[in-house]
């Protein structure tokens, strides 16, 4: 009947000890989900500032380019200005294109 009792309550000390192992493993399984959450958000997240990155590297690139055709326009048109300056005498260009009265 002791050796019963023993046993019993080693049995029960097992137990216990084990459902204790059991909620310890539950809360480690609902951190481990949650981590693997907040890894999948990062990722998506990523992924996405990298899908921005590229669409505002591209349009940087179409800027710059616009840009650059706008300053050789711009440089051209003032060629062209000088050209044309340059055939009117220089006495109307001395009094800012006004003809004295």
């Amino acid at each position: 009947m002791l050796l019963r009792h023993c046993c019993l309550v080693g049995l029960q000390t097992s137990v216990k000890r084990l459902c204790g192992e059991i909620v310890e493993l539950k809360q480690h399984l609902e951190h481990y989900d949650k981590i693997q959450e907040l890894t999948q958000m990062l990722q998506e997240s990523h992924s996405s500032l990298v899908s921005t990155n590229e669409h505002l590297l591209q349009e940087l690139s179409q800027v710059r380019a616009q840009h650059r055709a706008e300053v050789e326009q711009m440089h051209w048109s003032y060629q062209e200005l000088k050209k044309t300056m340059a055939l009117f005498p220089h006495s109307s260009a001395s009094h800012g294109g006004r003809q004295a009265c």
